[in-house]
């Protein structure tokens, strides 16, 4: 098993628009694609006056994370819902 933790450094204000974001576009996306995400938010800790988020994957190994991230940042742009 891989586990992949992401940390995003954002601007100061913008982290609920990108929580919001993630939310409701980006984790249908991913889970559409078969990727297991395992948790997303806001980080507890912000550093250097930036606000951080977070999103955390598993994947059964690390040629399937190679294949579904490849998959997924070539396949087509979803059109508008």
């Amino acid at each position: 098993m891989i586990l992949e933790i992401r940390t995003y450094r954002l601007k100061p204000g913008t982290r609920e628009d990108f929580l919001r974001i993630m939310r409701e576009e980006a984790l249908p996306l991913l889970a559409k694609a078969g990727i297991d995400v395992v948790s997303s938010g806001a980080s507890l800790v912000d550093e250097d006056g930036h606000e951080e988020a977070y999103l955390i994957r598993a994947f059964p190994s690390k040629e399937t994370r190679d294949e579904q991230e490849d998959a997924f940042y070539t396949s087509p742009a979803p059109g508008p819902a």
